[in-house]
This record gives structure tokens, C-alpha cells and sequence, in this order.
């Protein structure tokens, strides 16, 4: 509960909204709306904040926190992680767990203290939906077999591969705290609205952002 309250008021990227909220705020907005509102902070700020957050993931029962990612290629989100292995309390267990193949990070998450697990998965179109749905599922039970060896008391997703495929794991895992970060403030890519994918996809989310404990 600690680790919550401090995400939802105090996070790098600014204000973080619950998750059932936010994901109400989306689907009524539409595509552009339900954009959290950045903070213009300076670099001391952010890093105060991320202090405050590792303080926290020192002092209450986390044990290990298991974070998602699409890839690990050069980013701002592969940086964050960075950030928040290198600052987190040594006590605490960090996993980062990367679906793609991309490992250019890798090596600067194992320097600040992060497990990297690279599972190298195809990311098929949904325009082939039986390739899809086999990727999915695959996806969903190499995370499962993960989680069932590093035991995660949160788990922490960063973008839109990361999101759908952890939340839908957890799902399996009803103990475990789930945390997105939004990294952007688009909520679907900018495609006609004649298009199938996106009411489909602003769908999927909405129910994916109500599994959240919190939204940042």
C-alpha cells in the first residue's frame, strides 16, 4: 500500500491516476485524451523522486519486482529501468524481463544490479490472427514459467506489448501488484478510424488498465 500511495503522487513522468479511473478517462476521451499531465520538473527533482521511490521499495515487503519490457534497444522507458535497478535497495530482488530479442540495454541493466531475462519472442500482426493468438499464448506462458521461478510480489510493465502480455499474466497470479508506466501520451497509433484495430485495441486496454493497481 505504501509503494502505491508513493507512485500515485510522486512518479518521474508526473501524475498517476488508479487504474480503473484512468481507464474509464481513456475510453470516454478517445484517442487523445486521458493524457497524464507531465511535470516540468528539473533533473534534481526526478531524481529526488526516484530516491524516494527506491527508500520505499527498501522499507516496506517487496521482495522482488519483476519489471516487463518490449525490448531492451536504446529508449527512454530501457532508461528508466536503468535508473531504477541502479537505485533500488539492494535487498530488493530486481528482474527485468525483455519479450523481444533487442539487448543493446542489457548489459547497462546487469551494471546496476538488474537480472535480465531475454526471452526473444516473435511479434507476429494481429492481421494473421492465428500466428497472433499462438504468439500470445506462448508469450503469456514463458512469462507464467518466469514468474514461477523469481516469485515477483510486483510486476512492473512498460509498453504496449509489455502491458497487454503482463497484465494478462497476472491474471493467473492474483496476488501479485500490477504497475504500468504509459511512456507516451498516445493512446493508439494514428490509424483510420474505419479501421478494426482501434476500437479493438482502445477495448483490450480499458479492460488491461482496470487489472492495474496503479497507472503512471
Amino acid at each position: 500500500q505504501t509503494f502505491g500511495r508513493v507512485l500515485t503522487h510522486h512518479w518521474l513522468c508526473g501524475v498517476c491516476l488508479p487504474g480503473k479511473a484512468e481507464a474509464g478517462h481513456f475510453l470516454r476521451s478517445g484517442v487523445r485524451g486521458g493524457v497524464l499531465r507531465l511535470l516540468a520538473a528539473g533533473k534534481w527533482r526526478c531524481w529526488e523522486i526516484l530516491q524516494s521511490v527506491a527508500g520505499v521499495l527498501s522499507v516496506t515487503q517487496v521482495k522482488t519486482v519483476l519489471y516487463i519490457v518490449d525490448a531492451l534497444n536504446v529508449g527512454g522507458a530501457q532508461e528508466l529501468l536503468v535508473q531504477l535497478a541502479r537505485h533500488t535497495a539492494p535487498q530488493v530482488r530486481t528482474v527485468v524481463c525483455s519479450l523481444q530479442d533487442d539487448q543493446a540495454m542489457a548489459a547497462r541493466l546487469a551494471a546496476a544490479g538488474a537480472e535480465v531475462v531475454v526471452l526473444g519472442l516473435a511479434r507476429p500482426s494481429i492481421l494473421r490472427p492465428g500466428q497472433f493468438l499462438v504468439s500470445v499464448v506462448g508469450a503469456i506462458r514463458d512469462i507464467l514459467r518466469l514468474c514461477a521461478r523469481v516469485q515477483p510480489d510486483i510486476i512492473h510493465c512498460h509498453l504496449a506489448d509489455a502491458t497487454l502480455l503482463g497484465v494478462a499474466a497476472s491474471l493467473f497470479m492474483p496476488g501479485v501488484k500490477v504497475f504500468i508506466t504509459k511512456h507516451t501520451p498516445v493512446l493508439a497509433p494514428g490509424r483510420s478510424w474505419l479501421d478494426f484495430r482501434q476500437p479493438l485495441r482502445r477495448a483490450v486496454l480499458w479492460l488491461v488498465y482496470r487489472r492495474a493497481r496503479a497507472i503512471i
